[in-house]
C-alpha cells in the first residue's frame, strides 16, 4: 500500500519546538550557573582584599624561597604581558627580571660564554623556574646544559671540552684517565708548574712532593707506632690499624674533607725527636726550616750552657798537668754551637728516617742561606679539591667502602691482587704519585642505571649534570645579601 503520508502531517504531529522550551531542571542549571560565576568573582575579591595571592599560583614556590610565599611583589614586579606573548608567539618576556633575582643572588658576572647569555639564555628564569612543584629550584633539568653541549661548536680553533654530550651515558671520562688532547689548555697545563698532575709515561701523575705509601699504613696487622722515647726503637713493638678516616676527617656539612695536617694525624707515630745533644727540649715543632734551624740554636746553647765539659772537650787549647780545664767562654759555647748546627744539616733535614727528608723533598742550597741552612723544603703542592669546578657529597656515600672509588684498580684487580691487598680496606697504593680518585665506571655502578640489576629495575641513583657539576659560584664573587651571609658564615 502506498504511503500517504506526507510532510505536512508529520510537521503537525511532531511538536519541534519542544526541545527549546524550559523546564525546572533547566531553569535551576542556569541559576547554578550564574550563582557559580557569582561565587568566583566575590572569591576573588574577597582574596584581593586579604592580599592573599594563592589563588592565581600554578603550584607553590621552591623551599628557597619559602619567605615570599605571600609576597608575590617581592619577585613579580612587571606583568607578564601575556597579549604580547600571544601576539608574537615568543615567551621571552618574563615578570621576574635578572637584576630582581641578584637583590638577593649577586651573581653578576658570566660562568659560562657570554655569548650564551645572549643567544641561549635569556635570564635566570630560563633554567630557574618556579611554580612547578620542584622542591629545589637549583634543581635543573638536563636540557638546559645538552641544548649546547650536545653539539658545540667553537668560532675558532678546538672546543677545550668534549664537543658532544648528551646524558651521563655518554659523559667522557674524567681528564685525570684520558690521555692529554693537542690543544692550547690540555698543553699549557702539562707546562704549568702550579698544576697538580703531569702527564708522565702515559698517564696523568699526582705531582706532589710529599712522599707517602698508603699500601704500608693500611696494612691488615696495624704499622709500628712511635716508641715512648727516642732511642728505644728496636724494643718497641706496639701496633696501631689504622683506616682511612684516622686521616681524612669531613667537614661539618659532610660534603669534602679537611686537610691532613702533621699534628693532628702524623706526630703520634712520627714524631721528631733526636737523641743525644738534639733531645733537649723534646720534639721537634712542625715549622719552616728556618724557625727549626733558629730552636735548634737556642737549645744546643742551653746543652752548653749545662754541659760545659762538652765544650771543653771539642776544644783544642792546652791543657797543664793537673790543672783542670778553664770554663768556656761565650765565644767559645757561640762556635761550638755553629759547628754542632752544621751537622744539623745532615742530622735533622736530610735524615731519611726521622728527619725532613723522610717525607718531604729536599732542595740543595749552595751556598747555605744566610741561617745556616744546605736544603731547602719543596712546598708539597697538595691540591685541597682535586675537580673544583664539580660538587660532591662524601655524606651521602658513607656506606660505600672508600676503596671501592679511590683505587682506580680496585675493581680491575684479580682474585691474587684482592688478597694482597684486601677487599675492603687497604689500599693498593705505594707511591704519593698515584692519583686516587675514581674513574666514570665506579661511579656508574650506582648512577644512571648502568648495573644489569638496576637497568632492568630501571632504578638507580640520580645522574643529572647538576649532580656533579657547578654553574654560579655561589659567595666567591658576588656581592648579594645571600653572598654577604655565605660569606660571613663560612
Amino acid at each position: 500500500m502506498p504511503d500517504v503520508r506526507s510532510l505536512p502531517s508529520i510537521r503537525e504531529r511532531c511538536e519541534l519546538t519542544r526541545f527549546n522550551q524550559a523546564t525546572a531542571l533547566r531553569r535551576w542549571l542556569g541559576r547554578l550557573s550564574y550563582l557559580a560565576a557569582l561565587l568566583a568573582a566575590a572569591v576573588i575579591v574577597l582574596w584581593t582584599l586579604r592580599r592573599d595571592e594563592r589563588v592565581y599560583w600554578s603550584a607553590p614556590v621552591s623551599s628557597a624561597h619559602a619567605m615570599f610565599q605571600r609576597d608575590c611583589r617581592a619577585c613579580h614586579v612587571q606583568t607578564a604581558a601575556p597579549l604580547t606573548r600571544l601576539v608574537t608567539l615568543n615567551d621571552a618576556h618574563p615578570s621576574v627580571r635578572d637584576q630582581d633575582c641578584q637583590q638577593c643572588h649577586g651573581q653578576t658576572s658570566f660562568d659560562h660564554s657570554p655569548r650564551m647569555h645572549k643567544d641561549v639564555v635569556h635570564g635566570c628564569v630560563e633554567c630557574h623556574r618556579e611554580h612547578t612543584g620542584s622542591a629545589q629550584l637549583a634543581d635543573v633539568a638536563d636540557r638546559h646544559c645538552t641544548v649546547c653541549h650536545a653539539n658545540l661548536t667553537t668560532t675558532q680553533g678546538h672546543p677545550h671540552v668534549d664537543p658532544s654530550v648528551e646524558s651521563f651515558a655518554a659523559h667522557p671520562e674524567l681528564f685525570l684517565w684520558e690521555a692529554p688532547r693537542d690543544d692550547e689548555t690540555r698543553a699549557a697545563r702539562r707546562a704549568d708548574p702550579a698544576s697538580p698532575v703531569v702527564f708522565q709515561d702515559n698517564i696523568w701523575r699526582d705531582r706532589t712532593q710529599l712522599k707517602f705509601n698508603h699500601a704500608r699504613h693500611l696494612v691488615t696487622g696495624g704499622v709500628l707506632t712511635a716508641p715512648p722515647r727516642a732511642g728505644e726503637e728496636a724494643a718497641h713493638t706496639d701496633l696501631r690499624v689504622l683506616n682511612c678516616s684516622d686521616c681524612h676527617v669531613p667537614d661539618a656539612a659532610g660534603q669534602y674533607m679537611l686537610p691532613v695536617n702533621y699534628e693532628q694525624h702524623c706526630a703520634s707515630c712520627h714524631k721528631l725527636e733526636f737523641s743525644g745533644k738534639l733531645a733537649v727540649g723534646g720534639a721537634l715543632p712542625h715549622e719552616s726550616p728556618e724557625i727549626v734551624f733558629g730552636l735548634l740554636r737556642d737549645r744546643l746553647m742551653k746543652y752548653a750552657e749545662a754541659h760545659p765539659a762538652a765544650v771543653v772537650e771539642a776544644g783544642d787549647a792546652p791543657r797543664l798537668p793537673n790543672k783542670s780545664a778553664a770554663p768556656p767562654s761565650s765565644d767559645d759555647k757561640w762556635q761550638w754551637v755553629e759547628s754542632q748546627l752544621e751537622t744539623a744539616n745532615d742530622g735533622v733535614f736530610a735524615n731519611v728516617q726521622h728527619g725532613c727528608a723522610y717525607c718531604h723533598t729536599l732542595r740543595e742550597v749552595s751556598p747555605p742561606s744566610e741561617h745556616g741552612l744546605a736544603f731547602q723544603v719543596v712546598p708539597p703542592n697538595m691540591p685541597q679539591r682535586w675537580l673544583r669546578g664539580s660538587r660532591f657529597d662524601h655524606r651521602s656515600h658513607q656506606e660505600v667502602s672508600c676503596v671501592v672509588c679511590h683505587d682506580p684498580q680496585f675493581n680491575e684487580r684479580t682474585p691474587e691482587g684482592h688478597a694482597k691487598f684486601g677487599a675492603n680496606t687497604e689500599l693498593a697504593s705505594e707511591s704519593s704519585g698515584d692519583i686516587l680518585m675514581p674513574k666514570l665506571a665506579s661511579c656508574r655502578q650506582c648512577h644512571g642505571a648502568r648495573t644489569a640489576p638496576a637497568a632492568a629495575a630501571h632504578t638507580g641513583a640520580r645522574a643529572n649534570c647538576v649532580d656533579c657539576h657547578d654553574y654560579h659560584q655561589h659567595g666567591e664573587r658576588g656581592t648579594g645579601k645571600l653572598d654577604v651571609w655565605l660569606k660571613s658564615n663560612r
